[in-house]
């Protein structure tokens, strides 16, 4: 995507092609705003292992489903020296994560619900940092 689009000389289908790519841009720049923002508030003496019964959306469910898959498709990937498509399967999270953010209040009031929240950003975190430090770029 260029910073200059030349309106003029695209197809209707570049154009399309050129705002989904900023809109779904725009989506990943503020989920991992969000997800850097609450990832600086874990204590990681409080981390343990996700509880699934502590899910109260369906977006938790998702995500958290989600996010196991990609980290089993980068294992996977990177195993068969596939950077490329490693790198690719970041992509499926990018919807997921940001439902969870328009659905859930990760600090809850109930303190197990958020701390459960909390871990569940924690597998993103550790999810992208399976290929690279994204904080650096």
């Amino acid at each position: 995507m260029s910073d200059d689009l030349d309106i003029e000389n695209m197809s209707d289908d570049e154009l399309r092609t050129e705002v989904a790519d900023m809109g779904e841009n725009m989506v990943r720049k503020v989920c991992q705003q969000l997800a850097v923002y609450y990832l600086r508030k874990i204590d990681e003496a409080t981390l343990g292992q996700i509880d699934q019964t502590l899910f109260e959306d369906e977006s938790e469910v998702h995500l958290y489903e989600v996010v196991k898959q990609v980290a089993e498709d980068i294992r996977r990937l990177e195993a068969a020296r596939e950077h490329k498509k490693a790198f690719l399967a970041l992509k499926d999270l990018t919807e997921p994560l940001a439902v969870f953010f328009e659905s859930v209040m990760v600090m809850a009031d109930d303190e197990a619900v958020k701390q459960n929240r909390m871990r569940l950003l924690a597998e993103v975190r550790d999810t992208y940092l399976m290929l690279a430090d994204f904080s650096f770029l």
